[in-house]
């Protein structure tokens, strides 16, 4: 078991980076860390540690992951993820290094808690503690922004003149035109604050790092073409002259490495992507040629995590080599004249490969089931998309002709399967790709794993305004109200109208948002209740504390608000005898006991939205119309197109900075099109 203490001290290590003894002495001692953080910590000082912190013999797997998830879920409920490897590096830092290794396992007793200590109370440079103090007040949001530090960034690429005349005049066709919007949005300093926000979070001692703007840039040019990761990114900047004038670099090696790329989006972009999508936003409302109207809907799309369950996350690996066991079939189905394989030479081959010796392989052979699972799948039909890896196992066909004999080609087949495995080794960890963060949702039949993306923008150029990202199978219905309301307090509008699908007719949200001046638009989630052919709520008289059947008969309320998922509801409970000889009960009731009717607490304000929607067809069609062709044309965007479908790393943090990326970026987008009058307010054609 691990102590609560012990995941609270190292939330706080991750969230502040203090990742040493020295750190954690200087932010106790010197009180970096404010009042309410030391007080949900419950410790005054690094001794109490070895009595409260302390841990039993446990593997080092099991303790890292448990730990890891625990800190998770304690960042994520805090609203600040972080990245999982990120948290695992703090882990390794401040914990497994120095724990005391007992029979394969790991022990944090008394005496390694007592080096501990001691190891805080070594010397500390004055740098050292700058940066422990300036990390505090940045994750707090202390710090001024305003404050160029110059000398803590490299030199940015520059293209001389006669270099970008090279390649002006190489070039045969203009820019595509989202790197023609960003090119102008850089020009014109709509990015600049990129390097305010972030020149923070790096430190003042130590080398010197790339400059963020460089780095966001970057970020920015990935997203306009496609490009989905940043190793494949540098190899086509040396084949592509638009990405080299627009990075003002003459080849890839002028340009950071892959792995600094991908660290800038995973450890500076992750803690404050909100704000920056949020400080853009802003930057765009100062623009005097973009208006918009306090008329704005709300929908949803969902984001794959990168593998749906751990079977799929094994098969990505070992793709190649299913695809070779399906060559394979073909041959010997070719060789007996068929064109595919019988069920009962499906189970025969099947058998084959649950009898091979697993345990040769190590990891994979624990974790045969995954294994088998992905081989009968293959058998079905499935077939993994496989991801690229520096492990390629062999795919080549077999030599020597194919046996006729079922069993015999069985056999062989599975034997050579297995040989070819070994290359990834005993200790090949085959749930990479697997995203615990995510959850499944199913939605219309079709069961996906991973995140759901909540986005609110306007209604005239179809602008995000404000976006989540959440565990799919959570839904996004329980935070809704606050979510719009927030944003609504964040940009100023005084008042504001709200479209949304049926999922956000939500009794409670409407009453909420009517109190805010946020007046709802959206279709109801009972309108076709009446198809069930009993009484409902209209058929009864609904009095204080008691409700009247249409044979005249008292149902008597509850006392107790029932809540059921997002709505709550007033109970009204028939009597037994009075439902037991009614002439009506046929229409009244299906089940066996007596009548039971529920009443939303909020119905009159759904009455309140449906008179409102009523009251004036021409606009609810209007508005209604505007929502979907603005839902529809977003949610495609966003998958389609900025690479929003599929999640390119793991963890709920990371799937925000890749949203957070592509909202800039539509943003962006638009706000070009505005200003070279190629996008017009969304307009609804009159009814035929």
């Amino acid at each position: 078991m691990i102590p609560a203490l012990l995941v609270r001290f190292l939330t706080l290590a991750v969230l502040f980076r203090l990742n040493s003894p020295k750190k954690w002495r200087l932010a106790l001692v010197q009180e970096f860390l404010p009042e309410s953080a030391r007080r949900w910590l419950g410790v005054a000082g690094l001794d109490d540690l070895a009595e409260r912190a302390a841990v039993d013999w446990i593997p080092p797997r099991l303790f890292a992951d448990t730990l890891t998830w625990q800190v998770v879920e304690c960042l994520t409920d805090c609203g600040m993820p972080r990245p999982i490897p990120l948290i695992r590096q703090v882990l390794r830092d401040l914990l497994l290094h120095d724990a005391k290794p007992c029979r394969g396992g790991l022990v944090l007793d008394g005496r390694f808690w007592r080096k501990f200590v001691a190891r805080s109370l070594r010397a500390c440079s004055v740098e050292v503690a700058e940066e422990c103090r300036q990390r505090v007040e940045f994750v707090l949001g202390q710090v001024e922004l305003s404050e160029k530090i110059e000398r803590r960034w490299l030199d940015v690429p520059e293209l001389r003149e006669e270099d970008r005349a090279k390649l002006e005049a190489a070039r045969v066709a203009e820019p595509c035109e989202r790197l023609q919007a960003l090119e102008e949005a850089f020009d014109q300093g709509y990015f600049d604050f990129v390097a305010k926000l972030l020149a923070c979070s790096y430190s003042c001692c130590g080398r010197r790092a790339h400059h963020p703007l460089l780095l966001w840039k970057i970020w920015m040019a990935m997203l306009a073409v496609e490009s989905p990761k940043p190793g494949i990114f540098l190899e086509e900047v040396d084949d592509s002259l638009q990405l080299r004038l627009f990075l003002e670099v003459m080849s890839h090696e002028q340009l950071p490495s892959e792995r600094r790329i991908k660290g800038f989006a995973t450890e500076r972009l992750t803690p404050v992507i909100e704000y920056l999508v949020l400080w853009h936003q802003f930057l765009l409302l100062q623009d005097d040629r973009i208006e918009i109207t306090p008329e704005f809907g709300t929908d949803s799309a969902d984001m794959h995590a990168l593998a749906r369950m751990k079977t799929d996350a094994a098969a990505k690996f070992v793709s190649p080599l299913l695809g070779w066991v399906i060559d394979e079939c073909r041959r010997f189905c070719q060789r007996a004249g068929r064109q595919i394989l019988s069920e009962h030479e499906q189970a025969v081959l099947f058998d084959a490969f649950e009898k091979l010796d697993w345990k040769s392989l190590g990891n994979f052979g624990r974790n045969r089931h995954l294994m088998l699972a992905a081989i009968r799948d293959t058998l079905g039909g499935q077939l993994v998309t496989p991801n690229p890896y520096r492990i390629r196992p062999d795919s080549s066909p077999r030599d020597g002709p194919v046996s006729a004999d079922i069993a015999t080609f069985a056999e062989d087949l599975a034997a050579e399967f297995l040989d070819r495995m070994k290359v990834f080794g005993e200790k090949f960890n085959s749930s990479t790709y697997y995203d615990p963060e995510g959850s499944p949702h199913t939605k219309r039949g079709k069961t996906i794993h991973g995140y759901g993306v909540q986005f609110l923008a306007d209604l005239k150029f179809g602008l995000i305004w404000s976006f989540a990202v959440y565990p799919a199978g959570e839904g996004f219905r329980p935070a809704i109200i606050d979510w719009v309301i927030q944003a609504k307090q964040t940009f100023g509008w005084d008042r504001m109208v709200l479209t949304s699908d049926r999922e956000y007719t939500i009794a409670k949200a409407i009453h909420q948002w009517q109190e805010e001046d946020i007046f709802h638009y959206g279709p109801r989630s009972d309108v076709d209740r009446k198809k069930k052919g009993i009484f409902v709520e209209e058929d009864f008289e609904i009095q204080d504390g008691y409700a009247v059947c249409p044979n005249g008969k008292r149902l008597k309320r509850k006392p107790n608000v029932f809540v059921r998922g997002s709505s709550e509801q007033w109970r009204y409970k028939a009597k037994g005898i009075d439902c037991g000889n009614c002439p009506l009960r046929s229409q009244c009731t299906t089940g066996k006991g007596s009548k039971m009717l529920c009443v939303n607490v909020y119905r009159e304000d759904l009455a309140i939205q449906a008179e409102r929607m009523m009251a004036d067809p021409q606009r609810t069609r209007d508005l209604m119309g505007r929502h979907r062709a603005m839902s529809e044309g977003i949610v495609n965007n966003l998958m389609n197109h900025l690479g929003v479908r599929h999640a390119k790393w793991k963890g709920l943090a990371l799937a925000r900075v890749q949203v957070g990326l592509a909202v800039v970026m539509l943003n962006t987008l638009k706000w070009h099109k505005i200003l070279h009058d190629r996008l017009q307010p969304m307009t609804l054609k009159p009814a035929a």
